[in-house]
């Protein structure tokens, strides 16, 4: 997490990971795409960010000896792999992979292969047959000779085992480097960027981008109030739609000058809730003991390092359970729910491990819409005229001030439609800006004018748990529309509650909306 905040990598290729097919592993804001060994050990994965457009690419056939998982990002193919006991029988197979991947390939992962050619001090067999494959292969090799893993005391310094392969139009273009700390591990990260490779950015749009519990609402009250005196005169049809996009605006600016904005965050993946100054503190101690062992690889500064990285372990353990046990004696039956289930899943960092093989939503999102509407409707044409008469009936009646107060007094806040409002904004208005509201409303129906705001809806496509995320049925659609006309929908609702449980019956000229 401290790398991933520290050089936001679009793309992290990561060789022996140690996780068994069905466990869970997750990192926020990246998607992960794993080839795990049934016992555990060894392991490859390669972490992508969610924004990117990626898909998953089919390897051949080859044994358990090592592991590997490749995607095509960018246009780029990008290979992770991780060999833990290589020897000559695997390079057939290993050229059978690497010939398999649409060029330009980036192949990242832990040969455990020694050779001088990338920085390693003496040279055995299978890296000599992984240097003849390169070249018949045309991939060149970027390590500039700088070892890439911690050794102990005793042994020779220069250990280069993980390499960073590549097709010749990318070498020009690459820039290589090592990273000074292994972060607890025993190989040092390495940084690869890629010039002229632009990495598209996600720019956070959230639907409610207000921080609503932390608004002054009185203040957003009284600026509203003094602004819908500028509100034009609803004396025609283009004025009233004139009218309802003045109101949004006033609506907006109010909030803009009254109502904090959220923070999006992306770039940041935040601590757990146990994590605390007494851990960072530890981090840098071991940081510094790592520091000490790489400028002076003494017997001495080694425990030393050892020693500090079992004390970081065993207090990030203790932490964890110490965190966990305070959260869970801080529940009673009045905690909500929700922040119940989101302090759980920080805690455990952790969903479900099976991230689509692709990002590609045109697979399926075809489909998908036409579950949600037909491909086609009829024209306006094939409607009957309506004709908008005055009524006396009750139920035609404007709406009054103590129904929209009653709907008013039921609502909390969801996330908003296209325009960005929530219920709050109308909540806590004064009365003065309720009855333009209203007004607007009453308008509305008396005309049968609808805002094409009003007609448009943002439909989020949920994934049900355990679907296969490539195929249409496996989402439930949300739709969020316009609160402004769904507070209209409640009063319309309610209107034909009441009169209806009286008169068990609806004028024919009425529209039922459900």
């Amino acid at each position: 997490m401290f790398l991933i905040n520290e050089h936001k990598p679009a793309i992290l290729a990561i060789s022996e990971t140690w996780l068994v097919p069905d466990s869970r592993f997750r990192v926020p804001g990246y998607a992960c795409l794993r080839d795990d060994r049934d016992d555990g050990y060894a392991g490859s994965a390669i972490l992508i960010k969610r924004s990117l457009a990626y898909t998953s690419i089919s390897l051949p056939l080859h044994s358990r000896q090592f592991n590997a998982v490749a995607v095509r990002s960018l246009n780029i193919s990008i290979l992770s792999i991780y060999i833990p006991h290589p020897n000559s029988s695997l390079i057939s197979e290993l050229k059978s992979v690497l010939s398999s991947i649409p060029s330009p390939v980036l192949v990242l992962g832990d040969f455990n292969a020694h050779h001088t050619f990338w920085g390693s001090h003496s040279c055995d067999g299978f890296a000599t047959l992984l240097v003849d494959l390169f070249d018949e292969l045309n991939i060149c090799v970027l390590n500039d000779g700088t070892s890439t893993r911690r050794v102990y005391p005793n042994q020779n310094p220069r250990t280069a085992v993980d390499l960073s392969l590549c097709s010749p139009s990318l070498a020009s273009l690459s820039s290589w480097s090592i990273l000074p700390s292994t972060h607890g591990s025993d190989h040092y990260p390495i940084l690869l960027s890629i010039a002229q490779r632009s990495i598209p950015v996600a720019k956070a749009n959230p639907l409610l981008k207000y921080k609503v519990n932390r608004a002054n609402w009185p203040a957003y009250a009284d600026s509203v109030d003094c602004l819908v005196d500028t509100l034009p005169k609803m004396s025609d049809d283009e004025n009233i739609l004139l009218y309802y996009d003045s109101l949004v605006r006033i609506l907006k600016f109010s909030a803009d000058l009254h109502v904090p904005l959220k923070k999006t965050g992306l770039d940041f993946i935040m601590s757990p809730p146990w994590w605390d100054n007494e851990c960072t503190v530890m981090v840098n101690k071991r940081r510094k003991a790592e520091n000490s062992y790489s400028l002076l690889m003494s017997r001495e500064n080694f425990l030393e390092y050892q020693r500090t990285d079992a004390e970081y372990k065993r207090l990030l353990s203790r932490k964890k359970k110490h965190g966990w046990t305070k959260f869970c004696e801080s529940l009673d039956p009045r905690s909500p729910s929700s922040f119940v289930w989101a302090r759980i899943k920080r805690f455990r960092c952790s969903v479900s491990s099976s991230d689509p093989t692709s990002s590609d939503e045109s697979i399926w999102l075809d489909a998908f819409a036409d579950t949600l509407a037909p491909p086609s409707v009829p024209t306006k044409d094939c409607f009957p005229s309506s004709s908008f008469l005055p009524s006396t009936d009750s139920l035609d009646a404007p709406f009054s001030y103590s129904e929209l107060h009653c709907v008013l007094l039921d609502l909390k806040d969801s996330s908003p439609g296209e325009d960005g409002i929530p219920y709050s904004f109308l909540v806590n208005l004064n009365d003065k800006a309720k009855h333009s509201y209203l007004d607007m409303v009453n308008r509305f129906l008396e005309t049968g004018i609808v805002p094409d705001p009003w007609k448009s809806q943002i439909i989020i496509p949920i994934r049900k748990p355990r679907k296969d995320p490539l195929d249409c049925n496996s989402y439930r659609p949300i739709a969020l529309s316009s609160t402004l006309a769904k507070i209209m929908e409640h009063l319309i609702k309610n209107r034909f509650g009441v009169d209806n449980r009286k008169q068990r019956f609806a004028c024919q000229d009425s529209v039922w909306l459900q």
